[in-house]
This record gives structure tokens, sequence and C-alpha cells, in this order.
């Protein structure tokens, strides 16, 4: 009898443990939908050296990562990749802020710093160097969190 009601129970353990990681899944897919490792946006992150004009629409993901990941429908039951994900958003939110501190239009469709190709002013390269930093901690962030859900989360 009371091996009965213990296989109940880690049954229903079970059960509510493999139901959250499917929703989880689910969220987890629809946001990578949005921003896949292989986009231009977190190649920007990655790669770009931020003194250099780039298109502007390659920033939309990740406004709309900064506007819509953290919506009801999109918060992780599993703790450790909800707190992944946030960490990747205050990051990415902290590179987006300082980046519009001195951005603007090229013209073309382009956005830039406003960086000279030999730029000497001091205020700039320091602004670009934290520019790309900022870049790639985000970039990191979003890898851990990336690697973090799916190793966690079923296929």
């Amino acid at each position: 009898m009371q091996e009965e009601i213990l296989k109940y129970l880690v049954g229903l353990l079970t059960f509510g443990i493999s139901q959250k990681r499917l929703k989880d899944r689910k969220v987890f897919d629809r946001l990578i939908g949005q921003l896949p490792p292989s986009s231009s946006a977190i190649l920007l992150l990655k790669d770009h050296d931020m003194g250099a004009p780039f298109r502007h629409e390659i920033m939309n993901p990740l406004y709309d990562a900064l506007t819509s990941w953290n919506n009801v429908d999109n918060i992780f039951q599993t703790k450790g990749i909800e707190k992944r994900k946030n960490e990747f958003l205050d990051k990415l939110r902290e590179f987006t802020h300082r980046f519009s501190d001195k951005s603007g239009e090229e013209g073309g469709g382009f956005i830039s710093i406003g960086m000279k190709d030999y730029e000497d002013r001091v205020d700039m390269i320091k602004y670009r160097d934290t520019l790309n930093r900022l870049g790639t901690e985000a970039y990191e962030k979003y890898n851990e969190f990336y690697n973090f859900a799916h190793r966690k989360l079923p296929v």
C-alpha cells in the first residue's frame, strides 16, 4: 500500500516537472525563433566594431527582445533559465542604452556613433571600446542563456 502511494506521488511530481519543461521548451523555441544564434543581431553583438556604421534594421530584433521577452507568456518556470534570460536582457539593455547616447542616422539606412575613419578624439575611442565590450558581454550572456536552456529542456 505504501509503495503504491509512493509511486503515485512520484508520478505526480514527475508529471509536473515534465509539463513545466514542455512549457518552457515552447517559450524557448518562440524566443529563439525571434532571435536565433546565427541572426545578424547576435552577430552584431559578437563581431561588429561599433565604431563602424551598420544597417539600422539589424538592431530591431534586439529592441524587440527587450520589449517582449519579459511578457507574461515568455516567463520560464525553470528558475535557472529565467535567471539567465534576465541576465542577458539586463546586459542587452545596458548595451542599447549606451549605444543610443551618441548614435544617429548616417543615411542610406545606416546608423553609427559618428566616428571618423582616423578617429583621434579620446572620448569617442573610449565610447567605441565601451560599446564593443558591452556588446561582447551581451553576446556572452545570450550564449549562457541559450546553452543552459538547451541542456535543461527536452527536445
